[in-house]
């Protein structure tokens, strides 16, 4: 499209995420994207401390058109 329209894109499927530190990626007709599952307390007790952060990262593949899960892996 030349111009978004008004009231913007039309929203075709949304992921709900944790904390995260990067954008998504899109290859062919697949998207990738990863957050870190922990508590809120978690980040707010660390503040800006170089510290490991307690919880689990995880790495998603999703269907670009339906926003189905196609494989996740947690770590």
């Amino acid at each position: 499209i030349e111009k978004f329209p008004a009231d913007g894109p039309k929203v075709l499927w949304r992921l709900p995420l944790r904390y995260g530190y990067a954008g998504p990626a899109v290859a062919g007709d697949r998207v990738y994207t990863i957050d870190l599952d922990t508590a809120e307390a978690d980040i707010e007790k660390l503040g800006f401390q170089k510290k490991p952060i307690p919880g689990t990262e995880r790495v998603f593949c999703l269907d670009s058109k339906s926003g189905k899960l196609v494989w996740k892996h947690e770590y």
